[in-house]
């Protein structure tokens, strides 16, 4: 069955006015920069996100029980965002097994692991991922957040946070909730994105004195995919 979930194509960043040239100057990418998204061709490339429907609290810190609200990718080949609720579980993940390359922010900790009850048996390890956050903690020794590197690399900030979308979910507030999804598909997709083009990405830290300050991580993202965009 098809899945019913919404499709729409790429818009200007609601996080960011002016679009991709304002986009380009508040992550340090001048106009001689290579292009940031559509240099996939033929590559099913996604960025995936998703919302559950309840806290960890309210399951006893299992995650196999938190349960799917909602999950937004990007397409890099179809250049657009699909939204899949938990009816559409099973439409998801045939898209994830089947796509050259999954990209997300410790979706391999956690995305996978709340899906893996929809599997029906099917190994989730089994999808080609690239995890950011995976990435970045071997980098840096410590976990950092979405909102910190895309503040300190992008000048845009999340939508919500993660209890306030359960919020949503209860309340019925959908638009907001996949609203609050997509935007945090976006900015892992422009990460990404910055850290291929760039070799490197911004990250908030302190020093011993206690200040904050922003540092230079250099990463080497761009070699995650020469194989599959072939």
């Amino acid at each position: 069955m098809e899945a019913i979930a919404r499709t729409d194509p790429e818009e200007v960043p609601i996080h960011l006015a002016g679009g991709e040239e304002a986009l380009g100057r508040a992550a340090g990418v001048g106009s001689s920069a290579a292009p940031l998204r559509r240099d996939l061709p033929g590559a099913e490339v996604l960025v995936l996100d998703l919302e559950t429907q309840r806290a960890f609290a309210d399951v006893g810190g299992r995650i196999d029980r938190l349960g799917l609200s909602l999950a937004v990718v990007w397409s890099y080949q179809r250049e657009e965002f699909t939204t899949y609720f938990e009816a559409e579980a099973a439409q998801l993940l045939d898209r994830l097994f089947a796509a050259e390359l999954v990209v997300g922010f410790n979706h391999e900790r956690f995305d996978l692991e709340v899906l893996r009850p929809y599997a029906e048996g099917r190994p989730v390890e089994r999808i080609r991922t690239f995890d950011l956050l995976a990435d970045l903690t071997g980098r840096l020794g410590r976990r950092v957040s979405l909102e910190s590197c895309c503040r300190a690399t992008l000048g845009t900030s999340k939508a919500g946070d993660g209890l306030q979308a359960i919020e949503w979910w209860h309340a019925g507030r959908l638009d907001e909730l996949e609203h609050y999804c997509r935007e945090d598909v976006r900015l892992t997709r422009d990460l990404f994105d910055h850290g291929r083009a760039k070799g490197a990405i911004a990250v908030r830290k302190k020093d011993r004195s206690g200040s904050w300050y922003t540092a230079s991580v250099p990463v080497d993202w761009s070699r995650k995919l020469p194989a599959i965009a072939s």
